[in-house]
């Protein structure tokens, strides 16, 4: 049976079914690969960290940096930001907006994202000694959650994919990947936003797989032409679409 809550903006909305999110998940890794979780690493909530699980703070300016871009993009933003200030986040707050925006300036609406990142790091820094957000980990979903929106720019989508990659909880992401493929599937109304469908995808997609399923349509959705955006894949396809 569905689970359902009073924040899923579509109840009587028909999928997807849990049977329906296994049978996808397992096509999917078929042609893809299982994902596999990687384990939180223990980290130095002042040094931010550029492989492997990052802090909540690394993962929330890593998130900020994807935003309406591509990873390849994000991806060299977030190794400019390194390289600039080698996750001291205290040179972020004395650093000029201008310096800041520099370094991330491949990943897009520079400014915007630097003023947010130097907001966040700011508030923290006024806060208390450690410019960090490893708090948050012993706090239930929805306060993490409430805690990260409360900062301007941080929407559900950047919330849910810090819950889920830095925090290890079970938060189904909905980027533009798993929003297209969504409506495909008949899972969400055409009409669904990337909010709605976060939410109501977040209420039937079992939790256990809310991280597969979410990794296996992000990686369909740039390798197939018939799930891409605009039938143009961001890479070559391994096969068939399997849906």
């Amino acid at each position: 049976m569905a689970r359902r809550n009073k924040e899923d903006p579509f109840p009587d909305w028909c999928g997807p079914s849990a049977a329906a999110c296994r049978k996808v998940t397992d096509r999917l890794a078929q042609l893809h690969g299982m994902p596999q979780r990687p384990k939180l690493q223990k980290t130095n909530p002042e040094t931010a960290n550029c492989g492997g699980v990052a802090t909540i703070l690394d993962g929330l300016v890593r998130t900020i940096l994807s935003q309406n871009t591509t990873q390849k993009n994000s991806t060299r933003a977030m190794e400019g930001f390194m390289a600039r200030f080698g996750g001291n986040y205290r040179a972020v707050i004395a650093a000029a907006n201008d310096d800041v925006a520099d370094s991330i300036r491949c990943g897009g609406l520079a400014n915007v994202k630097a003023s947010r990142i130097k907001h966040i790091v700011a508030s923290l820094a006024a806060q208390g000694d450690a410019i960090s957000l490893e708090h948050l980990r012993t706090l239930p979903d929805a306060e993490i959650k409430a805690a990260l929106m409360a900062y301007p720019g941080v929407g559900p989508k950047t919330a849910s994919c810090v819950l889920l990659f830095s925090c290890g909880r079970e938060s189904f992401a909905v980027d533009t990947h798993v929003l297209r493929i969504s409506k495909q599937l008949g899972w969400i109304p055409p009409q669904a936003s990337r909010e709605q469908a976060h939410a109501h995808l977040d209420a039937r997609v079992p939790k256990l797989l809310h991280y597969p399923l979410h990794v296996l349509l992000v990686r369909h959705g740039k390798s197939c032409y018939a799930c891409a955006a605009n039938g143009r894949p961001q890479r070559p396809p391994l096969g068939p679409c399997p849906l």
